[in-house]
């Protein structure tokens, strides 16, 4: 059997139906069918709320014996963050865990082990286990901050050594589509998903990771784009490639805990201080490399794609282009870039990010229900889980006007305070399950699109016809192209001085 015709056999069908207070009242199979659901979520849940009449009223969708109450309010979304009583995340949590290999000696230490309040290493005054204590140290490191700053200022300084036509005539010649000495074209998701991959691993790990393994990232890109298995947590059997992958990860990490923590320089803070807690802990070498392994996924698998769509959407609408060009010029200076100016003095650039990531999120916040919970005042069963589809609430035109699935920046300006403020702006999750990572996707983001506009003409060279997005897979945050899909970006040097960021303020 393949790998196609086990996961229609795998996901075969799904029932919708209405949560209502009295409980879920069952209709007929007419939105019932698994394969649209799982070739395109978005469209199914759409299909859903016109058939109860948009009334924004939780709605059931049970696929092989799991109950997912869908919630599409943004008031309600509101309730189920701040509900944690009876509702959980953790069984989640856990189920990818194990299915990623870890012990259960290791989750039991790592999630009901609580720690001393006056234990070494960082403050943990609340006593929490480390399961749950780890968001502080994600939050120290990724929140504004000096650590946050020290962070950026790596990946600055990468992007800036490889953004010039001879570094990168040398660093894509393995793939790029045609180079000569005024111009490259390169396929742009293998282009973003090297470089972004590559800055995001020597930030975190230092050049350590890079020479012990010069092949990381291709390893990991492998890895990461057959990743919709591990949520799907797909058989080992029908899943080969991705675990081969998965392993040579792990495989790498138990290398890389073999060297002395003071040959393993220039890493970031959060890097030594959760392996000296995974030590403390006495986890096994083995899943503190597989755990090592989740933080590399998740820190290079969503800014690779946000730095894709941002770009591509700019080529598709280049009469954009101009005014961010304009906005951004004073930021770049002879031997500097003023990234604080980048960050809030540049309205068409931040709206320009804004409207990517409303249109390119496609996760979905999942919650299970311990106890029978009212949401919204409606009533749902212990033993459900609840999903909080995030795409859903990014394209609702009653609050982000209209033609919600055109790439339209303009519809932040003036309204960006409120609209990313709002309840229906979830591209990062919400509650204690928002991504702390917000901050640097952001800057890191912005920064290199900054930096490719200022210093290259681009515009979009051939390309396969039938590129579309892909709302069938489950990911991390952002969705991705559909399989074996991608565009080509042409770009010829500006004539102009360039700037050569050897500093970043």
């Amino acid at each position: 059997m393949n790998q196609k015709n086990f996961r229609i056999g795998y996901l075969l069908w799904v029932g919708i139906h209405l949560v209502t207070s009295q409980d879920a009242r069952t209709l007929t199979d007419a939105l019932g069918h698994g394969f649209a659901f799982f070739h395109n979520s978005h469209n199914l849940l759409r299909k859903a709320s016109a058939y109860f009449n948009d009334a924004r009223e939780p709605f059931a969708i049970t696929a092989f014996g799991t109950t997912f109450c869908v919630i599409t309010d943004p008031r309600q979304t509101t309730e189920v963050y701040k509900n944690t009583s009876s509702l959980s995340f953790e069984e989640f949590i856990f189920g990818l865990m194990r299915y990623l290999g870890l012990g259960g000696e290791t989750l039991d230490a790592v999630f009901h082990t609580p720690l001393p309040k006056d234990k070494m290493g960082f403050p943990n005054p609340q006593g929490t286990a480390l399961g749950y204590f780890v968001r502080d140290m994600h939050h120290h490191q990724l929140f504004p901050g000096e650590n946050l700053d020290l962070l950026e200022k790596v990946m600055v300084d990468w992007f800036d050594r490889h953004l010039h036509l001879d570094k990168m005539q040398a660093l894509c010649a393995p793939y790029s589509v045609s180079t000569d000495k005024e111009s490259i074209e390169v396929p742009l998701a293998k282009w973003c998903s090297e470089l972004f991959t590559r800055a995001g691993e020597v930030a975190y790990f230092g050049d350590t990771l890079h020479q012990l393994e010069p092949d990381m990232a291709t390893t990991f890109l492998e890895y990461d784009d057959l990743s919709w298995q591990v949520l799907y947590q797909y058989p080992r059997v029908f899943s080969a490639k991705m675990h081969a992958a998965m392993d040579r990860i792990q495989e790498i990490f138990l290398r890389y805990f073999e060297i002395p923590q003071e040959k393993r320089t220039k890493d970031a803070w959060f890097t030594k201080a959760i392996e000296n807690e995974c030590r403390a802990l006495g986890i096994s070498k083995q899943d503190l490399a597989r755990f090592m392994g989740m933080v590399y996924w998740v820190v290079s698998t969503n800014t690779r794609k946000a730095a894709f769509w941002l770009l591509f959407r700019l080529m598709e609408n280049p009469s954009l282009i101009p005014a961010i060009r304009k906005e951004i010029a004073s930021a770049f200076q002879e031997h500097s870039i003023d990234v604080k100016h980048l960050h809030a003095s540049c309205p068409h650039l931040e709206n320009a990010w804004f409207e990517t990531l409303r249109m390119s999120a496609n996760s979905a916040s999942a919650r299970a229900v311990r106890e029978d919970t009212i949401v919204g005042g409606h009533l749902i069963r212990k033993g459900r889980k609840i999903m909080i589809p995030y795409r859903f609430l990014l394209h609702d035109e009653a609050v982000f006007g209209a033609e919600v699935d055109k790439f339209r920046p303009g519809r932040f300006e003036g309204r960006s305070g409120a609209l990313t403020r709002g309840p229906s702006w979830r591209p990062f999750g919400g509650g204690k399950t928002m991504c702390p990572g917000h901050f640097i996707a952001k800057r890191e983001t912005i920064i290199f699109v900054a930096m490719v506009l200022n210093r290259f003409d681009i515009e979009m060279g051939a390309s396969p016809t039938g590129f579309e997005v892909d709302l069938g897979k489950p990911v991390l945050g952002l969705a991705d192209r559909k399989d074996g899909q991608d565009v080509v970006m042409k770009m010829t040097p500006r004539h102009k001085p360039h700037v050569e960021a050897s500093q970043a303020s």
